[in-house]
């Protein structure tokens, strides 16, 4: 979700106000094969978190005013901090209903991967086709990296199965959603023993 386009401060331009075309598509599906197929009741209203917290390491020509055409870079254009799977900043943390924890600007819980995610499951060196994540295709994550004033740049997991930094195309989305843990009746996770839902 974005803000008012041409606003004047970091606050504006990152309210939660219009759907961004990658979220009109999860919502789409979610709505056809999730609520359409009555399985929203065993779902999570569980944080997605879409971390557009600041970096402190940036070059000098970026402002890291956070608006306009300004250059900024985000949390993961350096991530020296390593890996984290909190949430900076409430504005961030995408839920339906939780507003104590999140921001409630959902409508259906559901989200993408972040880069924190993608990293813990091997998506970290330049071969990465060993992981649970890996399919050979590319697709995006929720983790914004910077926009250089032209460009914007997200983080995706590659067609070899690491991060990494890609400018705003069209590329695969895989959406994410959160089992309640009474949810799962069987299984182990593997493949050739899935975990089963309840039901």
């Amino acid at each position: 979700m974005y803000g008012t386009p041409g606003s004047s401060t970091y606050e504006e331009t990152h309210a939660n106000i219009h759907d961004s075309t990658i979220k009109q598509v999860i919502d789409g599906w979610y709505k056809t094969n999730i609520e359409d197929k009555n399985y929203s009741s065993y779902l999570s209203d569980s944080l997605f978190c879409n971390d557009r917290s600041l970096s402190s390491t940036v070059p000098s020509s970026f402002t890291q005013l956070g608006y306009s055409r300004e250059p900024t870079a985000y949390r993961w254009y350096a991530a020296v901090n390593g890996i984290t799977i909190t949430c900076k900043q409430q504005n961030d943390r995408f839920t339906v209903s939780d507003t104590v924890t999140g921001n409630g600007a959902l409508i259906y819980p559901v989200g993408l991967i972040t880069t924190d995610e993608a990293y813990l499951a091997g998506a970290y060196t330049n071969d990465s086709t060993t992981h649970y994540l890996y399919t050979g295709n590319a697709y995006w994550t929720m983790s914004p990296v910077y926009y250089n004033g032209s460009r914007a740049y997200m983080r995706t997991v590659g067609t070899n199965g690491a991060a990494n930094n890609t400018t705003a195309f069209a590329v695969s989305v895989r959406p994410v959603i959160n089992l309640k843990p009474n949810s799962l009746k069987s299984g182990d996770g593997t493949m050739s023993n899935p975990y089963t839902v309840e039901g």
